[in-house]
């Protein structure tokens, strides 16, 4: 797999390498890649996960703990490369693990990388570690300890760690060094600070300019990997328009936000439903629509929580130009039968049809695989629901991390 970005004149290639790693009990791939032309004035790095959004490196469905090793050999040259960053998702969502050892030579640990691991307790950070970036360990609810044998205490920001995990775990610190890091931005939130027996260990490498620019350029490939699509339609305006549907004229929410030069379906805010929660039938969702101060948009996605709890909502037909649907957009939709994704899609978010227990079909009309995070779907669906893919499209749909999770059956059909 090749993947190809630009930033500041210089071209890059990653090799992807997927490598096993015990899982508790289990031996599982590990999904890693590799620039063959990297940031300038920097070392070739292998990062841990392939920068997709809602693609982890691991088997997210794996329960226990795992040690990343410090380095691995590529196929390509033979070549073995220190293992230096664990990149944005990598673990998302890996909700069985409860342990994570990383090695002394990883330098930052990115965005996101370890969101909404709810079952881990205990993370061993690397004595190497320079940086870390928004919301690593957000959603990890479970978390009691972080050991952190740097002298030096490394850079990040404060929502690095929800603020629960501040009030509730235990940062351990070389013998030493609980002064330094009380006095660190970042580090000073924990409420507890104890120190090891061991005493602290100074990276070998505190260029921190040099990391900043390999987290640069991740950044830039992940603008360009994830379609520049908003992960939350901030709305400008929201209002409500009649549409007939199979039981008669029902008013449903749709709001725009013109920076995105689009409208949705719904307001994005929590717990608001864009249509009456007890409508059952049948519902067309139109192409375009017209916005209170008159100007048209295009329907271009379904927002957080749309239809979420419309139990008896039986269909929708989605408009052509949707390019995504949000977090919980159909979450509860218990009587939904088939869903179908239109050619244009191209993200499919957290829990978007999670508790859809009659889903028995997706029809998927994309060539290109829309991003699918693993968990939009819970596994009922995942195991016995029939995935229909367009013709020809089947490699590609099986080269993903989460389109696979459709074990039951798939059906090829030319649309």
């Amino acid at each position: 797999m090749a993947l190809v970005c630009v930033m500041a004149g210089v071209c890059c290639r990653a090799q992807i390498i997927i490598s096993k790693v015990m899982v508790g009990d289990s031996l599982t791939n590990l999904s890693t890649q590799l620039y063959e032309k990297n940031v300038p004035d920097s070392d070739m790095f292998v990062h841990i996960g392939i920068l997709r959004r809602g693609h982890a490196c691991i088997d997210w469905t794996l329960r226990g703990a795992v040690t990343i090793p410090d380095s691995l050999t590529f196929n390509t040259n033979s070549k073995t490369y220190p293992i230096a960053v664990v990149s944005f998702h990598a673990f998302y969502r890996c909700v069985g693990l409860t342990e994570v050892t990383l090695p002394p030579t990883v330098k930052m640990v990115g965005s996101e990388a370890f969101y909404g691991c709810a079952a881990l307790e205990k993370v061993h950070l690397s004595d190497g570690l320079l940086m870390l970036e928004e919301r690593t360990f957000a959603g990890c609810s479970s978390l009691r300890e972080v050991t952190l044998p740097c002298s030096v205490p490394p850079r990040g920001p404060i929502n690095a760690f929800d603020a629960s995990t501040y009030e509730k775990c235990t940062l351990m610190v070389p013998q030493g060094c609980s002064a330094a890091y009380r006095n660190a931005e970042l580090w000073s939130h924990f409420v507890r600070i104890e120190e090891m027996e061991d005493e602290g260990v100074m990276p070998d490498d505190l260029d921190y300019d040099k990391w900043e620019k390999a987290m640069n350029f991740m950044d830039s490939f992940l603008e360009d990997e994830m379609w520049r699509m908003p992960q939350r339609v901030e709305t400008d305006v929201a209002w409500t328009i009649n549409i007939m549907t199979s039981e008669g004229s029902r008013e449903v929410v749709f709001s725009s936000r013109s920076e995105f030069d689009m409208a949705v379906v719904g307001s994005g805010l929590a717990n608001e439903c864009c249509i009456d929660t007890t409508f059952a039938g049948r519902l067309a969702l139109p192409d375009s629509v017209t916005a209170p101060d008159g100007r048209r948009y295009v329907v271009g996605g379904v927002a957080m929580g749309a239809f979420s709890g419309c139990w008896r909502l039986q269909q929708v037909d989605m408009p052509p130009h949707l390019e995504f649907i949000d977090n919980l957009a159909f979450y509860d939709c218990k009587a939904l039968r088939q869903v179908v994704i239109p050619a244009n899609m191209k993200e499919i978010m957290s829990s978007a049809f999670v508790g859809c227990n009659g889903l028995n079909r997706v029809v998927t009309l994309a060539q290109r695989p829309p991003d699918l995070f693993v968990d939009a779907f819970d596994d009922r669906i995942f195991n016995t629901a029939t995935l229909v893919l367009p013709e020809g499209a089947t490699e590609a749909y099986m080269a993903t991390d989460a389109w696979p999770l459709f074990k039951y059956r798939m059906e090829n059909v030319d649309f």
